[in-house]
């Protein structure tokens, strides 16, 4: 799962042509920051 989020930011990048202007800096696991189960995933441009 979380190499296909990864791929999925990399290519909303791509596609709306903003790999230059922005960057993917945190990718978060479903196990949460606190380890707690985390269910959501989400992407800020």
């Amino acid at each position: 799962m979380r190499n296909f989020l990864q791929s999925l930011a990399k290519d909303i990048q791509k596609d709306l042509g903003i790999r230059d202007d922005t960057k993917i800096t945190k990718a978060n696991t479903f196990a949460g920051a606190r380890n707690i189960g985390d269910e959501h995933a989400w992407f800020a441009i």
